[in-house]
């Protein structure tokens, strides 16, 4: 099905208009939607899932075990440098992880709703979140 598909290969790794998935864990759900609200009410997102995990992780020399929550960002790849800062701003964990995996492959009509849920935000683009 040709036709629902959008394909971005051969575009090089970041294309500008590539739709990705940011992810970052969190403390907890609170700081989660406070972030997943923030990006939204700029623009720089058009959806957030806010997942509970449990991590495990080496910190300073000891092995951690702690329940935390994922959030996944619906997003362009051209916002983010933008996102990434406004989760480094927000995050209360001095080394968030914040990476970005490029999406191949997205139906057309799911693409399209992303795509005018980003742009310019109410606050004017200037304001950093």
């Amino acid at each position: 099905m040709k036709d629902t598909i959008e394909r971005d290969a051969g575009q090089g790794n970041r294309k500008k208009d590539t739709p990705v998935m940011i992810i970052t864990t969190c403390k907890d759900e609170q700081e989660a939607e406070r972030m997943a609200r923030t990006l939204l009410d700029h623009r720089l997102i058009g959806c957030a899932n806010l997942l509970p995990i449990r991590s495990l992780y080496r910190w300073e020399g000891k092995v951690e075990d702690e329940d935390e929550v994922m959030l996944i960002l619906k997003s362009i790849s051209a916002q983010y440098d933008r996102i990434a800062a406004a989760i480094k701003r927000l995050h209360s964990y001095t080394t968030p992880l914040i990476e970005s995996v490029r999406i191949e492959e997205m139906d057309r009509t799911y693409r399209s709703w992303l795509e005018s849920c980003l742009g310019a935000d109410d606050q004017g683009d200037q304001e950093e979140p």
